[in-house]
């Protein structure tokens, strides 16, 4: 908004002095006080009279924010004109949810399929638990066996392999379930992000204001990062001037000015 402002800067004292009449002539001797009519007289005084400094400017506002949108999308409605006022939080422009959505039911696709995984794993560490479980006492009653001499050698053998194979079984089962817990948990926080995101289609006012710029139309395609709109507080103005080195000698804080706005 352009503006002109004009600021009183000092003040100089002046003289008013009325003038008596024109002179006549010269004469040799002082002669008698010759009255005067129809002649205004005014005493001498000092009075201030201000020294203003006329210097055009721009009223802005204190806060200005570029709108843009936080992910790539086809732009599907701008919902404002420069000019319009908006609240925070008002949508401003959508872009195309259907890609959106396409990620955000592959993650909560993702989401299932690792806890069916989890599930599936938690019983085949069980199975594997009770395997180990019934190897660990067959052995034990072996190794009785065998100092007994009541079993060959080549059967304890067997069953020392077999009770070894479930231990092994039983640490890969819980490696496994240690793995599929960890996809899970990713699985978990991107469909949580995918559900932040969606949200991202809409484009928000961040506060309130007005609409001062529009860059975008329906069909363009918004990037993160690439202004859309640019929103002005509508509370929040302050007075911009440039004044001339010369003239800014003579300024102090706090100096009063007069502002002429060319329109509003």
């Amino acid at each position: 908004m352009k503006i002109k402002i004009l600021i009183l800067r000092i003040f100089v004292p002046v003289a008013l002095l009325a003038l008596a009449g024109c002179g006549g002539k010269d004469e040799a001797k002082p002669a008698a006080a010759e009255r005067v009519s129809g002649v205004r007289v005014e005493a001498v005084k000092m009075e201030s009279v201000p020294d203003e400094i006329a210097a055009p400017g721009t009223v802005a506002s204190a806060a200005t924010a570029q709108v843009a949108a936080r992910v790539m999308g086809t732009v599907t409605s701008v919902l404002v004109r420069e000019g319009d006022a908006v609240k925070a939080g008002q949508v401003l422009v959508t872009l195309d949810e259907r890609e959106l959505a396409e990620r955000r039911s592959a993650a909560r696709a993702a989401v299932d399929e690792a806890t069916h995984a989890r599930e599936e794993v938690a019983r085949g560490v069980a199975a594997a638990q009770a395997q180990a479980d019934v190897m660990q006492k067959t052995y034990e009653r072996f190794a009785m066996l065998r100092d007994k001499k009541s079993v060959s050698p080549q059967e304890f053998d067997e069953v020392e392999a077999k009770q070894r194979t479930a231990q092994e079984g039983l640490a890969a089962a819980k490696a496994k379930q240690q793995q599929v817990a960890s996809m899970a948990e990713r699985a978990q926080a991107e469909s949580r992000a995918m559900e932040t995101v969606a949200g991202y289609a809409r484009v928000t006012a961040p506060f309130s204001g007005v609409v001062v710029r529009r860059m975008v139309e329906p069909g363009a395609m918004a990037a993160p990062g690439v202004p859309l709109l640019v929103v002005e507080a509508s509370s929040q103005y302050r007075l911009e001037v440039t004044v001339d080195a010369s003239e800014a000698a003579s300024l102090k804080r706090g100096s009063k000015a007069r502002v002429e706005l060319d329109a509003l």
